[in-house]
């Protein structure tokens, strides 16, 4: 009984088994998917999400190169506009030349912080705003004076500086970008030369670069002069481990500064040779990377539950079938006789088949085995009997004969013998062959029998050979 109630338990763990094999390989298949796909999926955002960075950073520069050449051109224009409309045509001591100037000044002084006229000496001719000159100012050594002495026909851009020509009475220190150009001056009949210089408040380029800066999600941008002196930094600690080297031509770079990679974008500002820098330093990637990574890790986790729940319908609709088959087979080994379940996939379907076939067939062979087994079980009996019933005729026979002997029947003591032997010799004792002399006296007995019956009617003589007596047949 014991043994009996072990094997359905082993055999619900077998089915359990399946079960959880197939839902084991099917969560193992979408682990390995969702991974796979996952890691496929970050290796493509991150390429994506660098070639954006570098992309808005590229776009960026070249938008800002942009505004700054219109807004520099614009100062270029007003220092043309000085040179051309009010020093060239205009005597400088008249007054149309002073009104010329301050209506260039009035209209432009969002841009400009001053605009002055010197001569070859470097005296002060005119200025806007009129302002006292600083006392032991040497303009003639200047960097902006000099290069305007140097090269005549172009005008020149300086690096930001603070502004020391004039008296302030507000002690502000204001910082500006100089231009200069070599200029001829019309003054009464005696042609001169001199310098004009237009002092561009650095607000114009500062307030460009800080917007650009402001909104750049950890891209900075930068802009140094041909020859690497810097115009605007949003990172004063930058400036202390070394810059972009403003050799490099307009274009993308990976460096590695500051122990990181980063992708330096060039691009070159018209006229003045200054370069515009962008910079993706690899701590933003980084930064975008790991919000991309937790947007990552939550998507499988989601897929993961999902997968979760649907694989366990799938596996439980797979191995349906074979629960049912099973529970159809223990309770056909509990003495039922339900059906075998039959259905599911072509595969359950003939295992389902074969089962059923396997019953009828051990059905068939159990009653045949019981009919053989009742058969045997009767010809035991009957060869019991067989053995029983000769001996109680042979017993009753010899009874008879004594019987007939003490009452001095003797010819009924005589039918009597001859009665047993003959029952002795047909039945043989189960012995297939008797000899010939047994058969001679089956035969004589026999005929004693219905001699005595037919009262001795008919006289009979056999005659056979010695020779033959014993030898045997049926």
């Amino acid at each position: 009984m014991k043994d009996r109630k072990r094997k359905p338990d082993s055999r619900k763990n077998i089915v359990f088994n399946i079960q959880s094999i197939i839902l084991s390989v099917l969560m193992a298949i979408s682990l390995v998917t969702i991974i796979v796909m996952g890691l496929l999926l970050y290796h493509r955002f991150k390429l994506a999400l660098e070639k954006t960075a570098v992309d808005n950073t590229e776009a960026t520069v070249e938008a800002t190169v942009d505004r700054l050449n219109a807004d520099l051109l614009d100062i270029r224009q007003i220092i043309n506009g000085a040179n051309y409309n009010g020093v060239q045509q205009f005597d400088i001591s008249s007054r149309e030349f002073s009104e010329q100037v301050s209506l260039l000044y009035e209209t432009n002084s969002d841009k400009i912080q001053s605009l002055a006229l010197y001569d070859p000496k470097g005296n002060l001719i005119a200025s806007e705003p009129v302002a006292a000159e600083k006392k032991n100012v040497k303009v003639q050594t200047q960097e902006w004076y000099k290069n305007a002495e140097d090269a005549i026909e172009n005008i020149h851009f300086s690096t930001p500086h603070i502004q020391e020509l004039f008296e302030d009475g507000s002690y502000r220190y204001q910082w500006v970008v100089s231009l200069s150009r070599y200029v001829d001056v019309n003054k009464g009949e005696t042609p001169e030369t001199g310098i004009l210089l237009l002092d561009m408040k650095y607000s114009v380029i500062r307030d460009v670069m800080k917007q650009i800066n402001d909104c750049s999600g950890g891209i900075y941008y930068y802009l140094t002069s041909q020859d690497g002196e810097m115009i605007y930094h949003p990172r004063g600690t930058e400036l202390n481990r070394g810059l972009f080297e403003a050799k490099y031509e307009d274009g993308t770079y990976e460096i590695r500064s500051g122990g990181q990679n980063e992708t330096v974008i060039v691009g070159s500002v018209a006229y003045t040779g200054w370069k515009m820098i962008g910079v993706v330093p690899e701590s933003v990637q980084a930064a975008n990377y790991k919000n991309f990574r937790y947007y990552v890790f939550a998507t499988i986790l989601v897929l993961l539950v999902m997968l979760l729940e649907g694989n366990q319908l799938v596996s439980r609709k797979i191995s349906k079938p074979i629960r049912e088959l099973d529970a159809s087979v223990k309770a056909y080994e509990a003495g039922g006789k339900p059906d075998i379940y039959i259905g599911g996939s072509s595969e359950i379907r003939h295992l389902g088949h074969s089962v059923q076939k396997s019953y009828e067939q051990i059905e068939k062979l159990m009653d045949e085995i019981i009919r053989q087994q009742n058969e045997r079980r009767k010809s035991e009996l009957d060869a019991l009997q067989s053995q029983i019933n000769p001996h109680f005729l042979y017993n009753t026979l010899d009874t008879l004969y004594w019987m007939a002997l003490e009452e001095g029947a003797e010819q009924v003591a005589d039918l009597t013998q001859a009665l047993s032997e003959i029952f002795k010799i047909s039945l043989s004792e189960g012995v297939e062959f008797i000899s010939v002399g047994d058969e001679i006296r089956f035969i004589e007995d026999y005929l004693h029998i219905q001699n005595v019956r037919f009262e001795n009617k008919f006289l009979v003589k056999i005659l056979v050979d010695e020779e033959i007596m014993d030898m045997h047949i049926i």
